[in-house]
Order: structure tokens, then sequence, then C-alpha cells
């Protein structure tokens, strides 16, 4: 059945989303996709590298989650959604081009996956729950692409995965942890909701 990852883990997101803060223009003006966080302060927290869309994700989330965040954590939130976009509206050439860059490797990275599935959903259905954050995250992508011409390519590449998606899934409870319901609504969100038929 569903793994529960991503889970809701507060603490670990918001450090995650003040490093990327933190390191926002830089990342932004770098040829790099992948960005490496600060070592010294995110290691307790195991944090994989920080991205345009893995950032933004885990501000969606905690956005909507505010009321489980303590005052402390709340303005720390604050502080760093401020930050990021004050940045990304002085970057904006750069973070649509960042985000065109992401979109394609995680349009890669889904499809890639749901062809794996194809041949065999059993083998594959585990992964399904982590998979599912990469198609999470071209949702948030995109609103920083429209004005890319790639990004009409991208959105009808992304709509034949998601026919493919239906075609091959059913549908289901809620594929990660519960508490993050809220943040990620059955109506917006379809594709955490099916299982792999």
């Amino acid at each position: 059945m569903a793994g529960m990852t991503p889970t809701l883990d507060i603490e670990r997101d918001l450090v995650f989303v003040e490093e990327m803060a933190t390191d926002l223009e830089p990342y932004l003006l770098s040829k790099t996709l992948y960005w490496s966080l600060n070592v010294r302060r995110s290691a307790r927290h195991n944090l994989l590298k920080g991205t345009l869309g893995g950032m933004l994700i885990r501000a969606h989330k905690l956005s909507t989650l505010r009321e489980s965040l303590t005052p402390d954590q709340r303005q720390r939130l604050h502080d760093a959604q401020s930050q990021i976009e004050q940045e990304l509206t002085h970057w904006a050439v750069q973070t649509g081009q960042k985000a065109t860059r992401e979109v394609k490797a995680r349009l890669n990275s889904w499809g890639a996956y749901l062809q794996e599935c194809q041949s065999n959903a059993r083998q594959y259905e585990s992964e399904y729950p982590q998979q599912a954050e990469g198609r999470t995250i071209l949702e948030f992508l995109f609103a920083y692409t429209d004005d890319d011409p790639a990004s009409a390519a991208a959105h009808a590449r992304l709509a034949r995965l998601d026919g493919l998606l239906k075609s091959m899934s059913r549908a289901h409870e809620f594929v990660w942890d519960e508490a993050l319901i809220p943040a990620f609504p059955r109506e917006r969100f379809w594709w955490l909701y099916v299982w792999l038929a």
C-alpha cells in the first residue's frame, strides 16, 4: 500500500526553506540546478540538495499549515518568504530560466518512472509516493515558466503523462502523511489520491 513519504517535518522543511532563501541569489545566478545547502546548519536534518521547486513546495506546505508552527517558526517562515519573494522578483528572468531547466529534468524523471510502471507496476509501486513529489513540484514550477517558449510543449507533455497515469491508476486514499492533506487538496493535486492499478 501507499508509503508515508513525504512526511510532515516542520523543522526540517523550515531549515530547507531558510537555507534556500539565504542562497537564492547565488543559486539563481549559477549554472547549478541542484544546490548544496549549508552543511553545518542543515546536516542534522539530512537535507537533500536544494532546487527552486523543492523550495517552492516546502514553502507552500509550511504556509498552508501555519497553525502547526510555533510563533518562532512562523516568524522564521515569514522572514524566509519575504526574502524569497524579493529575490524571485528581482531575478525574474533567471528564476524563469531555472524553473524551465527544472521542469525539463522533472518531466524526464516522471516520464521515465511512469514508463517503468507501464512494464511492471507491481515492481515500482512502492516508489510512487516519493515519485509523486516530483509531479507535485511541477505544479509550482510552471508558475514561473509561462513566458518561456518551451512552456507550451512542457504543458503538453505533462498532459500526456497525466493521461498515462490516469489510464493505469485507481482512486486511493492520500498517498502521503495525512497531516499534509490540507496543503494538497484532491481538487488540485489529484495524483496524490491515486495508486497504481
